[in-house]
Protein backbone atom coordinates (compact mmCIF):
# COMPACT_ATOMS: atom_id res chain seq x y z
CA UNK A 1 0.00 0.00 0.00
CA UNK A 2 1.23 3.62 -0.87
CA UNK A 3 2.38 5.92 2.04
CA UNK A 4 -0.40 8.01 1.58
CA UNK A 5 -2.58 5.52 2.37
CA UNK A 6 -1.33 4.34 5.34
CA UNK A 7 -3.48 4.63 8.29
CA UNK A 8 -6.54 5.13 6.23
CA UNK A 9 -10.05 4.16 7.37
CA UNK A 10 -13.13 3.22 5.12
CA UNK A 11 -15.61 6.01 5.73
CA UNK A 12 -18.29 3.47 5.98
CA UNK A 13 -18.03 0.08 8.57
CA UNK A 14 -21.22 -1.50 6.18
CA UNK A 15 -18.59 -3.70 4.11
CA UNK A 16 -15.47 -2.92 6.51
CA UNK A 17 -14.17 -5.89 8.33
CA UNK A 18 -14.73 -4.99 11.65
CA UNK A 19 -11.07 -6.39 13.35
CA UNK A 20 -9.22 -4.83 10.27
CA UNK A 21 -11.24 -2.35 9.25
CA UNK A 22 -10.77 -2.95 5.96
CA UNK A 23 -12.91 -4.38 3.08
CA UNK A 24 -12.31 -8.09 1.31
CA UNK A 25 -11.25 -8.01 -2.18
CA UNK A 26 -14.38 -10.32 -2.87
CA UNK A 27 -16.33 -7.87 -1.06
CA UNK A 28 -15.00 -4.63 -3.13
CA UNK A 29 -15.63 -6.48 -6.12
CA UNK A 30 -18.77 -7.31 -5.89
CA UNK A 31 -18.96 -3.60 -4.91
CA UNK A 32 -18.04 -2.54 -7.64
CA UNK A 33 -19.70 -5.01 -10.23
CA UNK A 34 -23.44 -3.65 -8.03
CA UNK A 35 -22.31 0.01 -9.15
CA UNK A 36 -21.64 -0.64 -12.88
CA UNK A 37 -24.77 -3.03 -12.95
CA UNK A 38 -26.74 -0.27 -11.64
CA UNK A 39 -25.15 2.52 -13.36
CA UNK A 40 -25.08 0.40 -17.07
CA UNK A 41 -29.15 -0.13 -16.10
CA UNK A 42 -29.75 3.72 -15.71
CA UNK A 43 -28.65 4.03 -19.10
CA UNK A 44 -30.36 1.52 -20.90
CA UNK A 45 -33.28 3.41 -19.31
CA UNK A 46 -32.25 7.05 -20.21
CA UNK A 47 -30.50 6.45 -24.04
CA UNK A 48 -33.99 5.94 -26.01
CA UNK A 49 -34.92 9.21 -24.59
CA UNK A 50 -32.02 10.91 -25.59
CA UNK A 51 -32.26 9.20 -29.13
CA UNK A 52 -35.80 10.43 -29.51
CA UNK A 53 -34.80 13.70 -28.64
CA UNK A 54 -31.59 13.78 -31.01
CA UNK A 55 -32.17 16.07 -33.73
CA UNK A 56 -29.36 15.09 -35.53
CA UNK A 57 -29.32 11.54 -37.41
CA UNK A 58 -26.12 10.57 -37.25
CA UNK A 59 -26.56 11.40 -33.06
CA UNK A 60 -29.81 9.60 -33.33
CA UNK A 61 -27.86 6.77 -34.40
CA UNK A 62 -24.91 6.79 -31.98
CA UNK A 63 -27.52 6.53 -29.06
CA UNK A 64 -28.75 3.67 -30.67
CA UNK A 65 -25.58 2.20 -31.55
CA UNK A 66 -24.15 3.08 -27.83
CA UNK A 67 -27.82 1.43 -26.10
CA UNK A 68 -26.79 -2.19 -27.91
CA UNK A 69 -23.33 -1.86 -26.25
CA UNK A 70 -24.75 -0.64 -22.70
CA UNK A 71 -27.40 -3.77 -22.89
CA UNK A 72 -24.15 -6.27 -23.71
CA UNK A 73 -22.76 -5.07 -20.91
CA UNK A 74 -25.65 -5.29 -18.76
CA UNK A 75 -25.77 -9.18 -19.68
CA UNK A 76 -22.48 -9.80 -19.19
CA UNK A 77 -22.67 -8.31 -15.71
CA UNK A 78 -25.05 -10.63 -14.94
CA UNK A 79 -23.29 -13.42 -15.80
CA UNK A 80 -20.38 -12.30 -13.71
CA UNK A 81 -22.88 -12.33 -10.86
CA UNK A 82 -24.59 -15.67 -11.60
CA UNK A 83 -20.31 -17.12 -11.89
CA UNK A 84 -19.57 -15.62 -8.42
CA UNK A 85 -23.25 -16.77 -7.08
CA UNK A 86 -24.52 -13.36 -6.12
CA UNK A 87 -27.54 -11.55 -7.09
CA UNK A 88 -27.06 -8.51 -9.03
CA UNK A 89 -29.11 -5.92 -6.80
CA UNK A 90 -28.71 -2.96 -9.22
CA UNK A 91 -28.15 -0.50 -5.95
CA UNK A 92 -27.57 3.22 -6.58
CA UNK A 93 -24.59 3.93 -7.61
CA UNK A 94 -24.03 7.59 -7.25
CA UNK A 95 -21.53 8.39 -9.52
CA UNK A 96 -23.92 7.92 -12.38
CA UNK A 97 -26.33 10.21 -11.10
CA UNK A 98 -25.54 12.62 -13.65
CA UNK A 99 -27.10 10.49 -16.49
CA UNK A 100 -30.75 11.91 -16.17
CA UNK A 101 -31.72 15.79 -15.63
CA UNK A 102 -34.58 16.69 -13.27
Amino acid sequence: MGSHLRGVQPTSNICANEKTGSMALKDVLVDELSDMYSAENRLVKALPNLAEGAKSPTLKALFTVHLDATKGRVERLKQIFVLRDKKPTGEHCNGGSGFKRS
